[in-house]
Formats: structure tokens, C-alpha cells, sequence
């Protein structure tokens, strides 16, 4: 999802634990965001040689699509011991994108 952190905050808020979305950040590398305990947390993606991860040296996922599908069966907790959650329910593009004015 193109959106900014503020814009991700706004529309993760209020959502059930395990909503996420992707997006970049100011600096143009990754971010997944996601709702845990009723708190919306970031975590930068790391893309390297070896992979998408959230850290070396656990970045082996050779597509962005792997990695949310492992962590859709994983808690995150694995890489932040504040987020007990899998990767449940996507926020889908159009949610993020301003209604067009007719």
C-alpha cells in the first residue's frame, strides 16, 4: 500500500489483532505495519542479497510473498518479542486510496 506511517496508523486503527499492510517508508526501503494488542507497531524489511527479512541473518525470503506467508503461519514474535501475532488480514489497496471525485 503507497501511504505514509500516519496514513498506515489511521487505517489500522481500531482493526482486529493481525491486520497488516506493506508499505514504503520515508527512506524508501519497506515497512510492514501491523496491529498487535490494540497498538499499530512498524518493522522495517530488510532486502538484501540474500532475501526480505527482518533481520541478518534471517533474511531468506526470496519474494515479499514468502515472507508474509511464513509469518501468516509464525508469530512475529520470532523477530519482536512484543508482537505475538501472525500476519492475518491484509488491508487491500483500495481501502488506502482516496475515493475519486466525479
Amino acid at each position: 500500500v503507497n501511504c505514509t506511517r500516519e496514513t498506515a496508523e489511521k487505517l489500522l486503527a481500531g482493526k482486529p489483532q493481525g491486520t497488516f499492510l506493506i508499505r514504503p517508508n520515508s527512506t524508501g526501503q519497506l515497512a510492514l505495519s501491523i496491529v498487535c494488542n490494540n497498538t499499530v507497531y512498524h518493522c522495517i524489511i530488510n532486502k538484501t542479497e540474500c532475501g526480505y527479512g527482518f533481520a541478518e541473518p534471517y533474511n531468506i525470503y526470496e519474494t515479499l510473498n514468502e515472507l508474509v506467508l511464513h509469518y501468516a503461519g509464525n508469530s512475529l514474535e520470532e523477530h519482536n518479542d512484543q508482537l505475538r501475532t501472525e500476519l492475518k488480514y491484509p488491508v487491500n489497496m483500495h481501502l488506502a486510496k482516496k475515493p475519486e471525485k466525479n
